[in-house]
């Protein structure tokens, strides 16, 4: 049976881009799938049928929640603590909206642990909304509490079909009505055929990057549901191994016919180990000055390697959920002689009046491209992408 794969994030926006009228060629990056399908197929993450969980046995999990919101209810995605100062999640968590990220708590609503702002993100640069590379990292200005969690390899042998795995999260544990749980809770499921996940999302579930699981084992319906979305999939192995980061569902959580799809962490670990180590930033060729750039619709002006961007939403776009501000580097785009590495990295932005939006983001010397991208609250493209490319020289 065809069904709809749905994020499993208890805040559901596709990033999609805005823009300005500069360069039609990251038009590319626009995704085929429609903003329904890839809706559906991120719609389910929470755990269903589980336990409570103890966090000195997974010091590794993470909430990730709107900007200064109320716990619990200010809730919407799950990560993992990849580095002291960063986690990953899944990239569909990450629509535009500043994030905290509360860490070494069990309960949502008690003060313990600590609370910090999401300083800079990091989408995986092959990501599309309700399809593969469901990856993003996120850091803090400082280090969270807790241990790393060992990230899952090709030759691990994880993964295989028939094999137990545990799913943790403070997502729903009812649909009947919707309640979300204060406390983090785990459930072990199964992983299944690939062909299972094949059949209920044809042409969005991707093999190389994604596995299939479901519970309803010995009777019981355990599952990922919506809020679960970006937390993790680990071994039942202590210490545990994180094999996958949850994506989506149908919706219809706890329903072994239905299973849950899960980006593969080994499919994934390249990147997420790339960001985490990724290396300073190399000082300014003498005698450059503060870039700055402008095209319809953004303006960006860059001091050291500090960039502010504005962006103006053209009101006839109707409404929208959120925004994003995109930097990219070409390898061998340095100033100046000698060559560098790419990069790559997206940021949120803030609501700065009925159509302007703001953000701040850190970036490395070069020629850098920065692109402003939005979604409306169903997860539609708006607007024309494009981009406007400024020399930062720190």
């Amino acid at each position: 049976m065809r069904h709809t794969h749905v994020n499993l994030g208890l805040r559901r926006t596709v990033a999609v881009a805005v823009a300005v009228a500069v360069a039609v060629a990251y038009l590319a990056a626009a995704v085929s799938v429609s903003a329904d399908a890839g809706d559906r197929l991120r719609a389910r993450a929470s755990v269903i049928g589980g336990e409570s969980a103890s966090f000195p046995d997974f010091p590794f999990v993470v909430a990730v929640a709107g900007r200064g919101s109320k716990l619990p209810d200010g809730h919407t995605c799950g990560a993992s603590r990849v580095a002291a100062d960063a986690v990953v999640t899944a990239a569909h968590c990450v629509d535009g909206t500043p994030l905290d990220l509360v860490a070494g708590r069990e309960r949502l609503s008690s003060t313990g642990g600590v609370r910090l702002t999401v300083v800079e993100t990091d989408l995986h640069p092959r990501y599309s909304p309700g399809g593969g590379y469901d990856v993003a990292i996120l850091r803090t200005a400082r280090d969270l509490p807790g241990t790393t969690v060992r990230l899952g390899r090709r030759d691990d042998g994880l993964g295989i079909v028939g094999s137990r795995a545990r799913v943790l999260g403070w997502g729903l544990i009812s649909q009947q009505p919707d309640r979300a749980s204060d406390v983090l809770m785990r459930a072990d499921v199964r992983v299944q055929p690939e062909a299972k996940c094949e059949e209920t999302y044809p042409e969005l579930f991707d093999s190389a990057t994604m596995l299939c699981a479901a519970g309803g084992e010995d009777g019981r319906r355990t599952d990922a549901c919506r809020g679960d979305s970006g937390g993790p999939l680990v071994t039942t192995t202590s210490p545990p191994t994180l094999v996958g980061i949850v994506a989506g569902g149908t919706g219809r959580c706890g329903d072994p016919a239905e299973p849950t799809s899960y980006t593969r962490a080994s499919a994934v670990r390249e990147f997420i180990a790339k960001q985490i180590a990724r290396p300073a930033t190399p000082d300014p060729p003498a005698g450059w000055r503060p870039s700055s750039g402008r095209s319809p619709g953004v303006a960006v002006r860059c001091h050291r390697r500090l960039c502010r961007v504005r962006i103006a939403v053209p009101t006839h776009l109707g409404v929208i959920a959120g925004v994003s501000v995109g930097v990219r580097r070409r390898g061998g785009a340095c100033l100046g002689s000698g060559r560098c590495p790419r990069f790559q990295r997206s940021v949120g932005a803030t609501r700065a009046g009925s159509a302007r939006w703001i953000a701040s983001v850190r970036v490395p010397i070069g020629i850098i491209r920065i692109t402003a991208s939005a979604r409306d609250r169903n997860g539609g493209l708006v607007g024309v992408p494009a981009w406007v490319r400024v020399a930062v020289a720190g």
